[in-house]
């Protein structure tokens, strides 16, 4: 069984540095910031704040 994951920056609490984590795309909550990579699919609704070198292909899955 496939398991999608997005990795994301997260605080735990106001004052916490935000972590670097893996979490299923279901747990996916509103001030993740999502870190993609060549080849990741965007797992939501997102507001892009940089890229480099970025190619986008729509497709329905």
């Amino acid at each position: 069984m496939v398991r999608i994951t997005a990795t994301v920056l997260r605080r735990h609490s106001f004052n916490a540095h935000p972590l670097l984590l893996e979490v299923p795309i279901s747990e996916l909550v509103p001030g993740d910031i999502i870190q993609l990579s060549a080849g990741d699919m965007v797992p939501a609704n997102v507001r892009l704040f940089t890229s480099r070198d970025l190619f986008i292909s729509e497709a329905i899955s």
